[in-house]
């Protein structure tokens, strides 16, 4: 009995690692085709973003929502019911979050650009490098991919601190400061990295006064949620200086129109929320969702259970 849909954008190699659960699993590219099947689903995996309130409101069976994403704030207007579970994926894009992280920091920290232009210009140029050796840095939200994150700076010799509003010891933080001390916190960092899940009481955490209590060299980082950060306070920061660079893989609009000012944005790094994207995205996830498939049916607790609110 066909009781499940995979509802992704291009769900071709996720639906092939999802083999064995063929039998009772359709594929959708779009909410136009699950409409059809959606009265008789009881388990939907999908992104957050794929998902429509007109979907949900045809599906009287749905007891479980599966996610292909660590944040399901993007179900909170879908008018889910109270008694449909969710499961969100949580750790699993530790380590492509990991890698773009230090990809923005090296291309922002060695002027990657100018060294390009540099190149094409035959022109050669020599100056003391920038390094991630010795620097402080700062993690606001400290789940999976912050302790991937902060074990991997570890490597570089890099001071991990984090900012958490109920964790207090973590591997490979040095030291982990309640929410209370953001802006303290802040004042001590090289490099500011926003992992931030986003809720009504972080919206915004990131504006003028915080960007004022960065020091001027400071490189920030937020591949979060784009609402945590006032995007407006953030620029004028930019333009006037008060902090040295910038690089954002998440937006408070997206896709980032066109005409936004972020692009053009001075010592601005911008990438189209790729975070969670990576050529190993279906090695990752396919045991998870597996274990998560038999877990619901044999009625065992869930992995990354959790609430919407």
């Amino acid at each position: 009995m066909m009781d499940s849909i995979l509802l992704i954008p291009s769900p071709g190699g996720l639906a092939a690692g999802l083999e064995p659960l063929k039998a009772r699993m359709r594929v959708a590219g779009s909410v136009e085709d699950a409409l059809p099947h959606a009265a008789e689903v009881r388990a939907l995996i999908a992104l957050p973003h794929s998902m429509t309130r007109e979907l949900v409101q045809v599906m009287p069976k749905l007891e479980w929502i599966q996610t292909l994403s660590a944040g399901v704030d993007p179900l909170l207007p879908l008018g889910i019911p109270e008694r449909v579970r969710i499961s969100n994926a949580a750790g699993l894009h530790a380590p492509q979050m990991s890698e773009l992280v230090f990809f923005q920091l090296l291309t922002m920290l060695r002027d990657t650009r100018a060294i390009f232009a540099r190149q094409a210009a035959h022109q050669w140029k020599v100056e003391p490098q920038r390094l991630l050796w010795g620097k402080k840095l700062l993690i606001t939200g400290v789940g999976q991919i912050a302790v991937a994150l902060a074990k991997r700076a570890q490597a570089f010799d890099m001071e991990v601190t984090g900012v958490s509003g109920g964790r207090t010891k973590a591997e490979g933080f040095d030291r982990i400061r309640p929410t209370s001390e953001l802006h303290a916190a802040l004042a001590e960092a090289d490099f500011v990295v926003v992992l931030t899940p986003y809720t009504p009481a972080t919206h915004e955490m990131f504006d003028e006064a915080a960007f004022a209590a960065m020091r001027p060299h400071v490189l920030f980082i937020n591949v979060g949620r784009g609402k945590v950060v006032k995007q407006a306070d953030l620029l004028a920061a930019l333009v006037e200086g008060r902090i040295a660079g910038a690089a954002l893989d998440v937006f408070e609009t997206e896709p980032l129109p066109a005409d936004s000012p972020v692009w053009d944005a001075p010592n601005m790094l911008v990438t189209p929320h790729i975070g969670g994207f990576s050529d190993s995205f279906v090695r990752q996830v396919t045991p998870f969702l597996l274990q998560n498939f038999a877990n619901w049916d044999a009625g065992r607790p869930l992995l990354n259970e959790v609430r919407l609110s």
